[in-house]
């Protein structure tokens, strides 16, 4: 690789994009679930806040950075775990992120409250 006329040492480059391609190609389609029974932040509800049972949907997402999406402290401070649905290319996890996201309506755990959601709690747009 040539800077400014001179050649340089291009090899910390070369593994940057082959991590990232790397990662891009090795992507992850998670969701945030609920630890246990209780109230969980909402992000688009008037109420600010949802109840929710052990184990229901706090918030679907992908990552590329799986290991460093989320700290042991953040998922603590929401009451919430990873559980890892889905792998694959980035695009493929996007797919499958948006479809969870755009029929979360559909769910049984969703279908009986008072006042259903359009989304998970914490999900705070439709990606």
């Amino acid at each position: 690789m040539w800077h400014n006329g001179k050649q340089i040492d291009s090899s910390k480059r070369d593994e940057a994009l082959e991590s990232r391609i790397e990662r891009l190609q090795n992507a992850e389609q998670y969701a945030l679930l609920a630890l246990t029974d209780g109230y969980y932040t909402c992000y688009h509800c008037s109420e600010g806040r949802v109840w929710l049972n052990k184990d229901e949907v706090a918030k679907y997402g992908t990552s590329i950075n799986t290991d460093t999406r989320y700290t042991k402290e953040s998922l603590k401070e929401d009451n919430v775990y990873y559980f890892t649905q889905f792998s694959g290319t980035i695009q493929e996890c996007l797919e499958e992120e948006a479809r969870k996201i755009y029929l979360y309506y559909t769910l049984p755990e969703n279908a009986v409250r008072y006042k259903s959601l359009a989304r998970p709690p914490l999900n705070k747009i439709d990606r």
